[in-house]
């Protein structure tokens, strides 16, 4: 006699063994709801005794076993391959950007070795014409054989600080500084730092085309030579003036050097050998009415060691223009 139990358990019960069938790959050879059984006189109360059985005793199916077909193998065949073709692709591409970051360091390498190979080479070439320049002062009694020794290892380091078209105005302008430093009394660091700041390294327009590398204007009493009208800026206004004009760099330095020999207000100034002194002595004189001229040409000769040029304070004789 079957256990009587509510209708929804029976229902829960009826829902596992299906499920366990369905689990176990069995197929259903009635409807769920034929399982039911009423007993006993009250209605809702079922039967679990066959669904019970059926669940209880029906044979556990084994799962068939997988057999490999051609085509199977041939679908594993083709993944293996692809799977090898990737692996070859990304292990080219690897190789590839490897080979190309090697290629670009040795590129570099070979760039930085013509470039300091370029560079000594430069450095021996000026430095030939330095030592020209240094022998040619020397032969003209201008400096010692001590000062032309201390004074070429002084251009030496003066040329080191520039760059490019730097160092090509610094070969050209260092010699004729040191010649007006010892003719005319102009310091040498204030000569090239004012023709720095006033030329750009010797590329304004006035310089380039008229060698007038100082900005030094025309004025009708003082200066009787060629002349060009240009414009200029004066205490950070635009205006238009006449300015000197010179056939070369070694007349503009002597004209430099010449027109504050030759200005009165600007004899104190020649009581310095310190080239920074020198230049802020002639601007309080009306040299130039910009503010920050000093400042600019400090500037300049910290940068490039322009020091090093100038004279001792003692033990240099200066000579006459004329001599």
């Amino acid at each position: 006699m079957g256990k009587e139990v509510p209708a929804f358990a029976n229902f829960c019960a009826i829902v596992w063994v299906r499920i366990r069938r369905v689990w176990r790959g069995e197929k259903q050879e009635a409807n769920m709801i034929n399982d039911w059984k009423w007993a006993g006189p009250r209605r809702g109360a079922l039967d679990l005794t066959r669904a019970l059985s059926l669940g209880r005793h029906m044979p556990i199916m084994k799962a068939p076993q997988r057999h490999w077909s051609v085509f199977s193998v041939r679908r594993l065949v083709w993944v293996s391959n692809l799977c090898w073709f990737i692996g070859l692709l990304f292990a080219g591409g690897l190789i590839l950007f490897l080979w190309s970051v090697i290629a670009g360091w040795e590129h570099r390498f070979q760039e930085a070795v013509a470039q300091y190979e370029q560079r000594f080479r430069s450095a021996e070439e000026r430095t030939v014409v330095l030592q020209s320049e240094i022998g040619r002062l020397h032969d003209l009694n201008l400096y010692t054989s001590s000062q032309s020794i201390e004074i070429a290892r002084h251009m030496h380091t003066v040329m080191e600080s520039g760059r490019g078209v730097q160092m090509d105005f610094f070969e050209a302008i260092v010699p004729e500084a040191l010649r007006v430093q010892v003719t005319h009394g102009v310091p040498a660091s204030a000569t090239v730092a004012m023709a720095i700041y006033e030329s750009n390294y010797g590329r304004s327009e006035l310089g380039v085309k008229n060698h007038n590398y100082f900005g030094i204007k025309a004025f009708d009493g003082s200066w009787k030579g060629p002349k060009v009208y240009a414009a200029t800026r004066d205490n950070g206004k635009a205006r238009m003036a006449y300015f000197r004009m010179y056939p070369s760099l070694k007349q503009s330095v002597e004209g430099y050097a010449d027109f504050l020999r030759d200005g009165d207000r600007y004899k104190e100034a020649f009581t310095h050998r310190s080239g920074e002194k020198f230049a802020q002595t002639i601007l309080q004189a009306g040299y130039c009415p910009d503010g920050d001229y000093l400042q600019n040409i400090h500037t300049i000769m910290q940068r490039h060691h322009l020091a090093l040029l100038d004279l001792p304070e003692e033990g240099a004789v200066v000579l006459g223009k004329n001599q």
